[in-house]
């Protein structure tokens, strides 16, 4: 018995430093290969003009992310989780030193080729609507931004609206020339008066939504019909239908019912019309505004139609006479 106890404890005892040796060969190699991929993400680098001091810094918030770090030399989104990352544990960051980097690494200027993956590569001027809880709508424009937070001026305003308090969330849309529709949702940091403009405070966020392109083709029509909004059941508004698919449609409403409406991309409407005798009601999403000097053109992206409705409209568009009318 004291023989097999004994041989228990050499098994025990060989197994402990076979654990061991493996932990150590483990780490060994571990820190090999990290020097190597070092030396890789030194060099490359080095290639794209960065210092020492700004290599480390890269190398460094990577590694606290779990991220490759290569990945912040070549694309822009996991660089600026990097540089959310440093800002948010140093308070005093240098933004000259973050600005230096971006630039080098041709981050600076977002190609409209390239979708928005943050707020911070939103354009200064770049306009919008924003939306409040209270369902009022207001016209706005990128003021200024640094790498913490953004700075949207209201149009229209000589004070601050009763409904921008700060700690409530606000929403705010708008159209990318040549890219897509966008729309994010931000707390108000501080709403304020700066030279007669009513300015709006907010974090840089990187839950910013792009909203789809139109995906089959349209008619077109110039009927008349009428909207509403679904999300507080405003009264129906007339206007006319330009064109339409199962997927979309065009209404244009006149510029003065625009408040009445009260809506920005992404919000829920619902429109009717009378096509070919028969009767039509659709529910959908704002998917991008277009304003004119006397009228509103909202893009909506169907969500809700009948399998008839739907067939009737593909035949519509399918249809001979229609095929000068159809919009790709």
């Amino acid at each position: 018995m004291e023989n097999l106890n004994n041989y228990i404890n050499i098994i025990i005892l060989i197994l402990l430093l076979l654990i061991i040796v493996g932990l150590i060969v483990f780490g060994v190699l571990k820190y090999l290969e990290n020097r190597n991929l070092y030396s890789e993400f030194k060099k490359y680098a080095e290639e794209k003009g960065l210092t020492q001091k700004e290599t480390k810094f890269l190398w460094k918030y990577s590694k606290k992310l779990n991220r490759d770090p290569l990945l912040a030399l070549e694309f822009k989104s996991p660089f600026e989780k990097i540089i959310n990352a440093y800002i948010e544990k140093n308070p005093k960051y240098d933004e000259e030193f973050i600005k230096n980097i971006r630039k080098k690494l041709g981050f600076e200027v977002s190609s409209s080729l390239q979708p928005i993956t943050i707020t911070k590569d939103i354009e200064i001027f770049q306009s919008g609507m924003l939306k409040t809880k209270a369902k009022n709508s207001y016209e706005v424009a990128l003021y200024d931004k640094d790498e913490r937070y953004m700075y949207w001026m209201i149009f229209h305003v000589s004070k601050i609206p009763f409904d921008i308090k700060k700690g409530q969330n606000v929403k705010i849309s708008f159209v990318r020339k040549d890219d897509a529709n966008y729309m994010f949702e931000a707390k108000v940091l501080d709403a304020y008066l700066e030279k007669g403009k009513v300015i709006v405070k907010m974090p840089h966020t990187f839950d910013i939504h792009r909203l789809q392109r139109r995906e089959v083709p349209r008619v077109k029509l110039e009927i008349s019909g009428l909207i509403k909004n679904k999300e507080f059941f405003s009264e129906w508004i007339s206007g006319e239908l330009y064109d339409l698919s199962p997927k979309g449609a065009k209404f244009c409403i006149d510029a003065k019912d625009k408040q009445k409406l009260g809506v920005l991309i992404d919000d829920k409407v619902e429109i009717k019309f009378i096509l070919g005798n028969k009767e039509v009601d659709l529910e959908g999403r704002i998917n991008n505004i277009n304003e004119q000097r006397k009228t509103v053109c909202y893009g909506i992206r169907i969500t809700n139609i009948s399998k008839k409705n739907e067939e009737f409209i593909l035949r519509l568009i399918e249809s001979d006479e229609n095929k000068e009318n159809r919009i790709i």
